[in-house]
């Protein structure tokens, strides 16, 4: 009896927090994640409709999609575009390669790609969910759900992209229950993997972030940090960034965050040097512009700057206490943020301030991931839905609606 209920409900992280999974399926492999009380998701009412404006889904800041007189009249910043995901999953990442060329992925082995003029369905093969999307272009993308659960795109087979299981970092079931968050690299030869603490089968030590170490199909995984962690960011191999929440393995409080600039320990380690997170709250993610300038985002709506060489985080005044789980940016003057109840924050190289969005009906999502490919096509994914921007509007800025 319990077996069959796991089949028909997944409950598994995404993102960076969790997210309840309604799976349809029985097929394919499960993430055994232990949820927690902050679980973004898209729920059904109990009694099977909708939800409570599911009548029409007209009234007050309607889905454009869902009301025909709407159609094309979304006049917030971000509006939601129509894709085939199944309304009560969720979307825990996106990237892309270009404007044609976009990666969302989550949810019961969620994957949906835009072409430049729509959003289609793709498989990898597996119900099991998948939390970070990356890659180094159109014919190198890397989708991660756990550490036996690593998928690669190399190629295109009569123009259906083709996917292989990459090597796995550790294999079931020593690596049940744990899930990878982030996906970041330098080229298709290194890749750096991380999330949850886990050892190798050679080794006790529980590692959180995993560096690939050849290309192709042949990848290694070598573990390169003893930290838990929700999301990496470099300028190169030699100016990485991690950060996540405290992981116990290092004593650490509160958020934790780390840098290297490439050297190594005397036993042939990355040297990772601790920054100060001035947070008590997980940091969700962490993205910059360049050496010098860094950021990042996470719980009660925490912003923080900082940059190669400084032993700490700068607080930086923000304009909400929600959680805020992605970021991106085009340039040090042009920075987004997402997060929980429908969060799009935007810096103009001055401040932080709120951006407006249209919504379905009677829901504020929690919005995990964030990606564009320049100041006017950005892309934001969460429960249920897909947000674009594409450009400001006059509308632009204030508390959204």
């Amino acid at each position: 009896m319990r077996s069959a209920r796991r089949a028909a409900l997944a409950v598994a992280t995404l993102g960076v927090g969790a997210l309840a999974l309604a799976v349809a399926s029985c097929a394919g492999s499960e993430v055994e994640g232990a949820g927690s009380t902050n679980e973004p998701r898209t729920i059904p009412a109990a009694n099977g409709d909708a939800g409570p404006d599911a009548s029409d889904g007209c009234e007050g800041d309607g889905d454009v999609d869902a009301c025909p007189s709407r159609a094309g009249a979304c006049e917030d910043e971000w509006c939601p575009v129509t894709t085939p995901l199944d309304p009560a999953l969720g979307l825990a990442s996106v990237w892309g390669s270009g404007p044609s060329d976009v990666w969302a992925v989550g949810a019961a082995g969620s994957v949906l790609h835009w072409d430049g003029s729509a959003w289609t369905a793709a498989s990898v093969g597996t119900s099991q969910s998948l939390y970070a999307v990356w890659g180094t272009g159109p014919n190198d993308v890397w989708i991660a759900s756990s550490p036996s659960v690593i998928f690669r795109k190399a190629g295109a087979v009569d123009g259906a992209a083709r996917w292989s299981l990459a090597p796995a970092i550790v294999e079931a079931p020593g690596a049940r229950g744990k899930v990878l968050r982030a996906l970041w690299g330098t080229s298709p030869s290194d890749v750096w993997v991380g999330g949850d603490l886990f050892a190798s089968a050679s080794s006790s030590t529980r590692w959180g972030l995993w560096r690939s170490a050849a290309a192709g199909s042949g990848a290694a995984w070598t573990g390169t940090s003893p930290r838990a962690v929700s999301a990496i960011w470099g300028s190169g191999p030699n100016d990485v960034w991690i950060v996540g929440g405290a992981s116990g393995e290092l004593g650490d409080a509160g958020a934790s965050s780390a840098h290297t600039d490439g050297a190594l320990t005397e036993e042939g380690l990355l040297a990772w040097t601790a920054v100060d997170t001035q947070s008590t709250g997980t940091l969700h993610a962490v993205w910059g512009s360049g050496p010098s300038d860094v950021w990042a985002v996470g719980d009660f709506g925490t912003i923080r700057h900082g940059g190669r060489g400084r032993p700490r985080w700068i607080a930086v005044a923000s304009p909400t206490t929600k959680t805020l789980r992605g970021l991106w940016g085009s340039a040090p003057d042009d920075v987004w943020a997402v997060g929980d109840e429908g969060t799009l924050l935007h810096y103009d190289g001055v401040a932080w301030a709120a951006s407006t969005a249209t919504f379905p009906s009677g829901t504020r999502p929690r919005l995990f991931g964030v990606w564009g490919s320049g100041p006017s096509d950005v892309w934001a994914v969460g429960d249920g839905l897909v947000l674009h921007y594409s450009g400001p509007k006059a509308r632009a800025r204030g508390a959204g609606r």
